[in-house]
């Protein structure tokens, strides 16, 4: 097995995976009105994922983490009276084997950020995300410093109140 095509394949892959999770909706138009009749925000961004499996088993060889990420982000200056995201990340990834000999390895992450930001007040800001995945099996040898799970879902809505 040639090593350095896997390892080319496997980053073109999890490139792929990255950039197709993202989304996001942007307003900043001060000619619109107040909170109460000003414009709708909304995402529904989802990501679904099959990885694996992977194996990495030279030694020094520095491994880059495996990430099925979903981002949905609504920001706006002024003048939306509702900020939504739908956000969800189902992923899949294994077997994974890393047997190497003190090589450092990135983690392995899956999960949601869903974000709606006003600087003005804003009447509804919601978010409804989720996160599922299974992961493994995971083998890593025992001389590589640990392999960290991330499987994780954060949403935030901040609004503020007008006055800059």
């Amino acid at each position: 097995m040639n090593v350095g095509r896997s390892a080319a394949l496997l980053a073109a892959a999890v490139g792929a995976l990255v950039l197709g999770g993202a989304g996001g909706a942007a307003a900043g138009d001060h000619r619109v009105g107040p909170v109460s009749g000003g414009g709708v925000q909304s995402n529904e961004c989802s990501s679904s994922s099959l990885l694996g499996p992977v194996e990495v088993a030279t030694p020094l060889t520095v491994v880059g983490g495996v990430s099925t990420e979903t981002t949905c982000v609504n920001y706006a200056e002024s003048g939306v009276a509702e900020q939504r995201n739908e956000c969800d990340t189902s992923s899949v990834v294994g077997a994974v084997t890393v047997n190497l000999s003190l090589a450092p390895t990135d983690p392995v992450r899956t999960g949601t950020t869903c974000v709606n930001y006003s600087e003005s007040p804003v009447a509804v800001q919601s978010n409804d995300c989720s996160t599922s995945s299974v992961v493994g099996p995971l083998t890593v040898s025992p001389l590589a410093p640990s392999q960290d799970i991330d499987t994780s879902t954060r949403c935030v809505n901040i609004a503020g109140d007008g006055e800059g």
